[in-house]
């Protein structure tokens, strides 16, 4: 097992632990939902980070890279949505308004497919080697 593979399992561990713990202390406050959510969608990220700089096959890597994407865009959703319920709830944003925050997250996930976002990716020996494509500035943006 690589060093770096070591390194994701561990934070992928370590973020799980959390999350469970955050979700035994109370599971019914919105404030730990919505972070175990946020711990959820990062687990998801570095999951398909595993997949994609563990994989022997570029079908596979790209598969696993567009996951890590729509991951991150989900991620900064969530991170987002956290900030308005904590410390407190008294700053709960509407579903009006949650909805209107959506938009630019479902913007950004809807040309993953294409090659807007990731244009090629190489197995290289570190892992894959990717090309973002020129959509991608707007991704950096956003996160």
């Amino acid at each position: 097992m690589s060093l770096r593979l070591f390194v994701y399992i561990l934070t992928f561990v370590a973020i799980l632990l959390i999350g469970l713990i955050v979700i035994a202390n109370n599971r019914n406050k919105t404030q730990n939902r919505i972070f175990a959510l946020f711990l959820a969608t990062t687990n998801m990220w570095v999951l398909s980070l595993i997949f994609a700089d563990n994989s022997s096959s570029t079908q596979v890597a790209l598969l696993a890279s567009q996951a890590a994407y729509i991951s991150a865009v989900l991620m900064a959703y969530t991170l987002l949505y956290f900030s308005f319920v904590f410390p407190n709830t008294n700053r709960l944003p509407s579903k009006r308004n949650l909805i209107l925050l959506l938009i630019l997250p479902i913007i950004l996930i809807l040309p993953v497919g294409s090659s807007l976002i990731i244009q090629t990716v190489k197995i290289e020996d570190y892992g894959a080697n990717v090309t973002p494509g020129p959509f991608y500035t707007v991704f950096l943006i956003y996160v």
